[in-house]
């Protein structure tokens, strides 16, 4: 089957504020467009694919959430797809744009927006964004594979309702880091010494919160092997101290991988 060009844009959810400068990232445009429901300005995100028509939704999807990725590790936010997506006929020429396809329509899940720290308030959001992006494309190109995946498991942790599985993830974005020094087998003395570093606690301490973070009370270990109930409100206030640290833990950790494989400028 010949190939085509599509441009795909999809809305996007959880961005704070109002895009006015249009950033390109990875080749997706971030701009506010007028939603098709409710004529409402709303984010949108679109992107250019290349390919056999079959192909275009997934193709389109990885990019744009390999994108979102970047974006919620810079702003510390939960950054999603939301319902309404857009598709036209770039080549062979076709002016009639397709909406929101009848086969797919994306089930909108229940977010939590956790605070955001005070000095975003006064700080330019643009320079923000451009200041974490640059570092993260800057890292040696044989370590972008492990940062999108943690970028990617981050991002899906800030959006999870459920702080006990959220911890999960937090974890797992912090594995992909360990693992590029562990040769594929990382132990959990390997994590806690991981986040012993970010915590910059007693060692006595952070021991005794590391086994409640990790372990069979109300910890990651806890939830992952089906030993308590995520819908008690005992286990649910428990992960939730917990997943507050673990966003900040977590993100120290890759900011601290980003920071130590920057390409080294050309002399």
């Amino acid at each position: 089957m010949s190939s085509a060009k599509f441009s795909f844009t999809v809305s996007i959810e959880g961005i704070p504020f109002k895009i006015d400068w249009n950033p390109k990232i990875d080749g997706v445009l971030l701009d506010m467009r007028e939603s098709g429901v409710d004529r409402k300005k709303v984010h949108m995100a679109t992107v250019e694919v290349e390919c056999e028509p079959q192909m275009r939704r997934i193709l389109a999807v990885e990019r744009i959430d390999k994108a979102l990725s970047k974006i919620a590790f810079a702003l510390g936010h939960s950054i999603k797809r939301g319902n309404e997506e857009y598709e036209t006929i770039l080549e062979p020429k076709f002016d009639k744009p397709r909406y929101g396809w009848g086969w797919h329509k994306q089930v909108r899940r229940g977010v939590i927006f956790r605070p955001v720290a005070r000095f975003y308030a006064v700080v330019d959001y643009q320079t923000i964004l451009e200041t974490a992006l640059a570092k993260i494309n800057n890292v040696k190109p044989e370590k972008r594979i492990i940062l999108t995946i943690a970028l990617a498991l981050y991002r899906e942790a800030l959006g999870i309702e459920s702080p006990n599985i959220a911890l999960i993830v937090f974890f797992s974005s912090i594995t992909a880091i360990v693992r590029d020094t562990k040769s594929n087998h990382v132990l959990t003395s390997d994590l806690k010494k991981a986040l012993q570093v970010v915590a910059k606690m007693e060692d006595d301490k952070f021991s005794q919160y590391f086994e409640e973070l990790y372990g069979n009370a109300y910890g990651r270990s806890a939830t992952d092997h089906g030993r308590v109930d995520i819908t008690d409100p005992l286990v649910v206030g428990n992960a939730t101290m917990y997943v507050n640290t673990m966003r900040y833990w977590t993100k120290s950790i890759i900011q601290n991988y980003i920071d130590a494989n920057q390409t080294a400028p050309s002399s």
